[in-house]
């Protein structure tokens, strides 16, 4: 199927949404042979942010780094990266007693609110191996094999909650990712033309917006 320009992407039904995969299919995802971009390709159907549903098989940590690898029974498993949760700090011992040396707590302050992105994910304390965890990410590759960038990782509660982003995966398979998606020829040249403009000055405030989006 046609891979369309980036000028049509705000027309794709997946482009700004979490889309719900099984990891065999994020394992066929392509670039289509296109590089410095964030994009990848189920089809022809441009995405940037997935969700996959699974259990955790394995926890491995690593200097800057810990991987997830999760398994969703689909027939394969997919590595997912968050960075290195910070060291535990070593609490001082009083040399006579060896007993931990009380000091007096710092003042904390309040940490700034910010929305989760692959450099700093929100992930749920406690994940091991034998949990059931939804986690939502962008595509990326590591020495040649598809891993997921975590934004966000949770654990997944009750078996209708997981029957549920199971019913959504398969909602989407069949209701859009199972046929190509197509931008007829009108449209096409509509948004290219609107592309080739000259773009206006952004003021401040839009000028937050957009990098805010990004």
């Amino acid at each position: 199927p046609k891979i369309y320009p980036d000028y049509c992407h705000s027309l794709s039904p997946t482009i700004s949404k979490w889309v719900p995969l099984r990891v065999q299919d994020i394992h066929s995802l392509s670039t289509h042979g296109m590089t410095g971009t964030e994009l990848m390709y189920y089809k022809n159907h441009p995405i940037k942010w997935i969700r996959i549903t699974g259990v955790i098989v394995a926890v491995d940590d690593f200097s800057s780094r810990r991987i997830y690898t999760v398994d969703d029974s689909s027939g394969a498993c997919i590595e997912c990266a968050c960075p290195a949760p910070p060291p535990i700090p070593l609490v001082p011992l009083n040399y006579l007693t060896g007993a931990p040396q009380l000091t007096t707590p710092p003042t904390t302050m309040p940490q700034p609110a910010y929305p989760p992105s692959t450099e700093k994910p929100s992930v749920a304390d406690g994940l091991d191996v034998g949990m059931v965890v939804k986690i939502k990410g962008k595509p990326n590759v590591f020495r040649d094999m598809k891993q997921i960038a975590i934004i966000k990782a949770e654990i997944i509660l009750g078996t209708e909650v997981e029957v549920r982003c199971w019913n959504e995966v398969m909602s989407w398979r069949t209701g859009i990712l199972s046929s190509p998606w197509e931008v007829s020829a009108e449209q096409e040249e509509r948004f290219r033309r609107k592309a080739e403009r000259p773009k206006k000055m952004e003021t401040g405030k839009q000028r937050k917006k957009r990098k805010y989006a990004e």
